[in-house]
């Protein structure tokens, strides 16, 4: 996700400029946390699909039981 810039927006006031500072912050900061909750969303998703395959399918695609959490981390 892109982050936002002060240099995006025209001068106002000085008290205006910290508050959008302060904005800017902030939505940078929850765009952060947006991020890291999506990633840890896919490595749970990847971690279930790949415990619900068997052992002969893991085998298949390169895995064992082992490597799932390993495989999931680098994700």
């Amino acid at each position: 996700m892109a982050a936002f810039t002060y240099e995006n927006y025209g001068s106002a006031s000085p008290v205006a400029e910290q508050l959008q500072r302060f904005g800017l912050m902030v939505g940078n900061a929850a765009l952060k946390i947006a991020d890291k909750v999506s990633l840890a969303y896919q490595r749970h998703q990847t971690r279930r699909q790949l415990q619900a395959l068997s052992d002969r399918q893991l085998e298949d695609i390169g895995l064992s039981r082992g490597d799932i959490e390993g495989f999931v981390a680098r994700i």
